[in-house]
């Protein structure tokens, strides 16, 4: 029968093999995942948007299409009428240099029907480094939504237009003017052929110089 100490021993053991593969794990989610280290070092920077687009605590923080930290909160803000969603993000140290203080952060879609995330665009800033607890300015971009009813102004002009059509084409198909008794009265088609039989007749008397106008 083991002995008390070699029991606790063995409670030990196992306790020690749990938690490293408790470790193991958290780590190898995080690395396939693709979030910035634990460890590393970051910074908190603030954006102000209009709508939160359906953005979430955890998304992604791109800069350029690159992960480089993520969204801490999302809170609305009273003294932001224009843009009262405020996101807080944490940004990983290393990623500073590709950051400036005249970057834009935007909300996009990974997607047609994907997640949405934060994305940097740093490709027209020039000036300094954000600090700790800086603001980022915005550029608001039209989420799917805001597509669909921009769009709807033109289905609508689309719609009169497609119903002139067809009534313009019932018009024809039924002989209903003269465009449309041209095309289905044989008679319009005949008197038709005669005038400009008669014009040809006219024109090569003109040029032959037959009659009083030809030789005039």
């Amino acid at each position: 029968m083991p002995s008390q100490k070699e029991v606790r021993w063995s409670q030990l053991k196992v306790g020690t093999v749990v938690l490293a593969a408790i470790c193991v794990l958290v780590a190898l989610v995080f690395l396939m995942s693709g979030s910035i280290g634990i460890f590393t070092p970051r910074i908190i920077l603030y954006s102000h948007f209009e709508n939160a687009a359906g953005l979430k605590d955890g998304a992604p923080v791109n800069l350029e299409g690159v992960t480089v930290g993520n969204v801490k909160k999302i809170e609305v803000d009273p003294s932001w009428p224009t843009a009262p969603v405020r996101v807080t993000m944490k940004i990983s140290s290393r990623y500073l240099p590709g950051l400036h203080k005249d970057s834009k952060a935007s909300l996009t879609t990974l997607g047609v029907l994907g997640d949405t995330v934060v994305d940097i665009n740093s490709q027209f800033a020039h000036g300094p480094r954000p600090a700790n607890h800086d603001e980022l300015a915005t550029e608001e971009t039209p989420s799917i939504p805001d597509v669909i009813k921009a769009s709807q102004g033109t289905i609508q002009q689309l719609n009169v237009i497609f119903g002139k059509l067809n009534s313009i084409t019932d018009s024809l198909t039924s002989g209903k003017g003269t465009l449309g008794q041209l095309i289905n009265d044989d008679t319009m088609y005949r008197k038709l052929l005669a005038t400009m039989d008669q014009i040809q007749t006219l024109s090569t008397n003109l040029n032959e110089g037959k009659g009083s106008m030809g030789k005039l």
